[in-house]
């Protein structure tokens, strides 16, 4: 493939890499796939941990074997179906946080004008509203 840069022509060989086709199978955007991965890459075993300061670290990552990537893929269906069974629950409880955040700044803004205008018992009424919705 004959290729162009800053005006000066080459000749492009292309990079083939044979690849194989896992049994992983993912989705994106709606659409299935499987996992793929190069035939020749020899398995790397996994560097030590080293230690510094008490902390264990790695230089590099470790390379993952697709038993690694189904042990993983495992881990996050099993997070999304708890999430999501959970889902409700924290969108409720954030609707909850919202109208009680709601509630005080509505709260605030009436007793700014009620301090405002003078009003000594929408102030008391306020102020104790005020605490009940603070022990809530």
């Amino acid at each position: 493939m004959k290729m162009t840069y800053r005006g000066i022509q080459y000749e492009r060989e292309p990079f083939s890499l044979e690849v194989q086709e896992s049994e992983l199978v993912g989705t994106y955007r709606g659409c299935r796939y499987h996992y793929r991965y190069p035939q020749h890459v020899p398995q790397l075993r996994p560097k030590p941990p080293l230690l510094y300061r008490g902390n264990s670290y790695q230089s590099c990552p470790l390379i993952q074997t697709e038993v690694a990537l189904r042990s993983q893929l495992v881990a996050i269906a099993q997070a999304c179906q708890t999430t999501a069974t959970h889902e409700p629950e924290l969108q409720m409880a954030a609707a909850v946080r919202t109208h009680r955040e709601n509630l005080r700044q509505n709260l605030a803004r009436r007793l700014a004008v009620a301090r405002s205008q003078g009003n000594a018992d929408l102030i008391q009424a306020l102020e104790r509203e005020s605490q009940q919705l603070a022990h809530h």
